[in-house]
This record gives C-alpha cells, structure tokens and sequence, in this order.
C-alpha cells in the first residue's frame, strides 16, 4: 500500500504550506499522507511560533491523516542528521513515497547534489553548494542521502516552492510570504491576516527572546565553569567562541551575528544555544542513541487508526515515555518551550488518548 511522507516544521503554518499540502494531496490521490514535524522548536535552533499540539490539529484539518513527532534533540540538529531521524521514522512507519518542497523542483539535480554528499563528507559537500544551493534544497538533497542510505525504495517527489525564499523579508500584495517575513511582521504587530490560514494567528506565540537571552546568558557560564561538554559545541569551543561576543550582545539574534563564521553559521549557534539553556550534553546523546526508538503520535484522522495496525504497540505512544532518556529531554525543552511563550502545554504532554478528529 502507498503511504506518503512529509517533513514540515510550519513556523506558522501559513498560505504556502496550503500550497504544498494542495499538491500533496492532488499527488497522494487519497493514499494516506503521514507528517513528521519539528516540534516546540525548529531545525534552525528557534522556538517555534506554533505549539506542537496546534501544528498537529491544523496538519489534520488540511487533510494529513497521521502527524508524528520528530523529538527535540532530533530537531535540533544540523540538515544531514535532521533528515537521518526524520526519514527513519517514516520509514518505520511505512512511507513508499516522500515529497518535499525545493526551489529548483529538478529531482536529477538534486540526487546529483545528494551524490557528492555521499562520496564527500557532508559538511564538505555542503560548503562546496551553499553559493547554489537554498535552504529548501539543502534540506532536499539531505532527504535523498538519507533515502540511500536508510531504504533506497522509497520514492522521492519534489514540488516547487512557490513565491519569496525562506529567508526572504520582503512581501508583496500575494497572500503567499516566507515564514520569515511572516514571523518578522508578527513580532513587529503588524497584519499577517492576508497570509495566513483561517485560525492559525489565534494560535501563534509571542516568545520572550530577552528571557531566553538571559537564560543562555546564565548557563553559558555555569556549562564553561563547570566543563560540561554541551551536545554541539565541539568539547565547549564554541561555548568560549560565544562568550567572547555576550558583553556586546543584547538578544541571540545579535549574539550570532557576531559569532558566526564560514564553518559555523548563525543556525548552528542557535542550536548550541538551546541546547545549553536546556544543558543537554554529549552524554546524553549517547543514552539517547542506546535507547529503543518509539514514535510519538500528536494526531491522527479518526477513520485512519488503520494506519497503526502493522506497528508494535509498544513501538508507539500517544503520550510521552518516561522511562526513556529521550523523553525526559522532550519535557525539559516543553517547559522551557511554556516558560518563554507564557502557556501550559505540559500538560498535553501527558495527554494518554491520541487526537483523533474528522478532516475539515
């Protein structure tokens, strides 16, 4: 049976998403479309706009029968192991199909590029593309080594991105913009009503960013004082590399700016940076990568619990696991996640029956 995959993050879910989500569907011809999605926070090492819980509703209303977790320190992490996790759990799940957005929507360019990762390290790969390669391309050619590698099967379709880069700040009068420029227009309160689906705005967060910044702040000399070697930071190199901007920062935003390099971009001192407000250590990867993987489910189509039957029931949970070190992460970073947008979403955290609601 066809099943088809997708990876979203939706920092918000917004009028391109519908787009894509049009085309997935319109190419699924009502195969079962399985979402993995980024969770309280993205790959680029930020707290998301949207919760978890309300991404999951929303992917349902717009037609994704089934919606997964990818877990916090899967989330946060660079392209190439991002895809690594998220690809293997859709495969878990039974995928045949993956489909994901890209700017050039050339699927033999793009299994050129994902090629020269495989015979290159990635990080070479990479840096060789990045004047060619945007940010929806780079995350593409990441899937595809990871299809190679984890079940060469699997079908890959791109569909094109539409309108502004991620990156982009600009708008214009179309109702479709970056999540960037959308992001920007919020926190600046200005109308992003034309860009967005109906009821995702009451839905967004506002985050405190100077809380965050101070957090960092303070477990940024407790990690170096105390040697704790923060899961990204190359044995606290970085840590020191950050240090020696903090007096000159006044938000995380400022402090990448001036931190970063060509080996190390503003994303991957995000990343470092949550991970050191959560104090998240190389050793807890470690346990984390011993422990039995189990796949989280947010929400599911109530006509589409089929789709559960070929799993282990132990292989799935609708709440978190804590008896796993994965899980204990996932909270801690769902406390932080309430602590900075000033909600109580904890408690969903525990929620034992998974959602299931009729498509809109």
């Amino acid at each position: 049976m066809q099943k088809y995959g997708i990876i979203l993050e939706i920092n918000p879910l917004h009028n391109g998403h519908l787009y894509f989500l049009n085309k997935v569907r319109k190419l699924a011809q009502n195969k079962p479309i399985i979402a993995i999605i980024s969770g309280n926070y993205v790959q680029r090492g930020e707290v998301s706009t949207l919760d978890k819980f309300s991404k999951a509703n929303l992917l349902i209303d717009y037609g994704v029968n089934l919606v997964v977790e990818l877990p916090f320190v899967f989330t946060n992490q660079g392209a190439e192991y991002f895809a690594d996790h998220a690809i293997n759990i859709l495969n878990d799940l039974g995928i045949t199909d993956l489909i994901f957005g890209s700017e050039t929507n050339d699927l033999n360019y793009l299994k050129e590029q994902s090629a020269s990762l495989v015979n290159n390290s990635f990080k070479v790969g990479i840096n060789n593309n990045l004047k060619t390669l945007k940010s929806n391309d780079i995350l593409a050619v990441s899937y595809l080594k990871s299809i190679k590698k984890i079940n060469p099967y699997i079908k890959a379709h791109p569909i094109k991105r539409i309108a502004n880069h991620y990156n982009d700040l600009t708008t214009n009068d179309s109702s479709i913009a970056s999540a960037t420029a959308i992001r920007n227009k919020f926190d600046n309160n200005q109308d992003i009503d034309n860009y967005l689906p109906v009821d995702v705005l009451k839905s967004m967060k506002i985050i405190d960013n100077k809380l965050l910044f101070n957090l960092f702040t303070n477990n940024l000399n407790y990690a170096i004082d105390h040697n704790i070697n923060i899961f990204l930071s190359e044995d606290c190199q970085l840590l020191f590399k950050l240090q020696k901007f903090i007096e000159q920062a006044d938000s995380i935003e400022e402090l990448v700016k001036l931190a970063k390099d060509k080996n190390n971009s503003q994303y991957k001192l995000k990343r470092i940076i949550l991970n050191t407000i959560l104090l998240i250590t190389q050793y807890d990867i470690q346990i984390i990568m011993k422990e039995n993987r189990y796949i989280r489910i947010l929400a599911i189509n109530n006509k589409d619990t089929y789709l559960l039957k070929n799993i282990e029931k132990k292989y799935y949970k609708s709440q978190v696991n804590n008896k796993l070190h994965i899980s204990k992460i996932e909270l801690r970073a769902t406390k932080l996640y309430d602590l900075v947008t000033n909600q109580k979403t904890i408690k969903l955290e525990y929620q034992k029956k998974v959602i299931k609601k009729e498509k809109a």
